[in-house]
């Protein structure tokens, strides 16, 4: 199935959204915590800010796409659950909708975001003249079966190749019982007594390259990859990167390039599991950094990590690395587990 294959047309969103409404105001400082998703102008999280417990003075909606006015302007998601929406974005709905139509309007919604930034956000009265293309049927209206086969297929494809992935890691995988961590000796390790440590290289702008080698910069999210570029990597797979911000800590289980405001750990010792194990154990120190408090590569050499032992004193890798892998078995089977026992978006296993 491919969409070039259908006939499109234009619609304004006032014209298929019954319903188009902004949140409301809601500052940190009078955020109560709770379980309720706080929905705001981020593009990540499927635009969730966090999660809160507020429940007079605020906006609640469900079953709808929300558009965000700010911040990432034009980032689109579908939200099939209750949630409080922040008066950064716009939530959009059509009760006649179902989630796999809403997954489809939400791409092109999403591509608004090429005409907005920081500069020109999306008010009430753009987003009442805006328009996305849909694939329409002989009447000339949206193609709602059409939108929800096409995204059932893209879902289908992308759980099969989930489900095979995970099966073959399982394979690879062996879970060996343990001694629990409260059972184990412990000690503190300076960074620089049990790793090699250096620091990444600048690189302006002007000289990326687009390329396929992961760019690692000063980001505590997606495994410090900020992009993708064609410059040649700068270090070798199976290390760990430290950013300065947050002293947030990834495993590189690929060559990569990494900006001047990251350190890189390397250690003979090290592998995928113990890796992460210990970047766990360096990320708890994190608290005390932050914009004016940076974690330069100095003062990662000299931080304390925490770490299981052996009895001659030295770190225990070989328990580190069954225990991360022991973890990685379980939740692997968590989600096959769960692929099996309920209805994906509506679709039922049969």
């Amino acid at each position: 199935m491919t969409v070039g294959s259908r006939r499109w047309k234009e619609f304004f969103l006032k014209d298929i959204f019954v319903v188009a409404q902004r949140g409301k105001r809601l500052t940190k400082v009078n955020q109560i915590y709770g379980s309720k998703a706080y929905v705001s102008s981020t593009a990540s999280s499927n635009g969730i800010d966090g999660f809160i417990g507020n429940s007079e003075g605020v906006r609640a909606f469900a079953n709808c796409l929300t558009i965000a006015n700010s911040g990432s302007v034009g980032a689109s998601f579908y939200h099939p659950y209750e949630f409080v929406a922040s008066d950064h974005v716009t939530h959009l709905k059509n009760d006649s909708f179902g989630p796999l139509v809403y997954l489809f309007i939400a791409t092109q919604t999403g591509r608004l975001s090429e005409k907005y930034n920081f500069n020109r956000e999306i008010n009430d009265k753009r987003i009442s003249r805006e328009k996305v293309m849909l694939p329409i049927g002989v009447d000339g209206e949206p193609d709602h079966a059409y939108m929800e086969q096409f995204i059932r297929s893209l879902i289908d494809k992308k759980r099969s190749e989930y489900e095979a992935r995970a099966n073959r890691e399982l394979r690879a995988l062996k879970f060996v019982k343990i001694p629990p961590l409260a059972d184990k000796t412990w000690k503190p390790f300076k960074i620089k007594e049990i790793f090699g440590a250096d620091k990444g290289v600048y690189l302006n702008k002007k000289d990326i390259v687009e390329g396929n080698t992961p760019y690692i910069t000063a980001t505590a999210s997606n495994n410090g990859i900020s992009g993708f570029i064609g410059n040649r990597s700068l270090f070798p797979r199976n290390t760990i990167t430290v950013e300065k911000i947050s002293l947030a800590p990834f495993y590189q289980g690929n060559e990569y390039y990494c900006s001047h405001d990251v350190s890189v750990l390397s250690s003979p010792s090290l592998n995928k599991f113990n890796a992460l194990f210990i970047s766990t154990m360096i990320k708890r120190q994190g608290g005390k950094y932050s914009y004016g408090r940076q974690a330069q590569l100095g003062v990662v050499k000299r931080e304390t990590v925490y770490l299981p032992v052996l009895l001659d004193g030295s770190p225990d890798y070989e328990y580190m690395k069954q225990y991360a892998q022991n973890l990685y078995c379980k939740k692997i089977k968590q989600y096959l587990d769960y692929l099996n026992a309920v209805e994906v978006m509506g679709h039922p296993d049969n």
